[in-house]
């Protein structure tokens, strides 16, 4: 028997965040990314997640300003 993993929505924002950053906050096709990841999932989002994973490598500002751009509010509840 073969385990897949799959990464939940929450785990890729953070993830495009901090490849964002690493690359200089350049790459236009990763902002766009993970806006669109928020825009679709919208209030299915774990926000509260989201903040805390942001927090520690120092993405809250990026997180913020994704939910800016995603058009989102950032501390809405499901």
């Amino acid at each position: 028997m073969r385990r897949v993993f799959v990464a939940t929505a929450e785990d890729t924002v953070i993830a495009k965040l901090d490849w964002y950053r690493s690359a200089g906050e350049s790459s236009d096709r990763l902002w766009r990314d993970l806006v669109g990841i928020i825009k679709v999932q919208g209030r299915d989002l774990d926000r509260e997640y989201l903040r805390h994973w942001a927090s520690r490598p120092g993405l809250a500002d990026l997180l913020a300003r994704a939910f800016h751009d995603a058009d989102s509010d950032p501390d809405a509840n499901p």
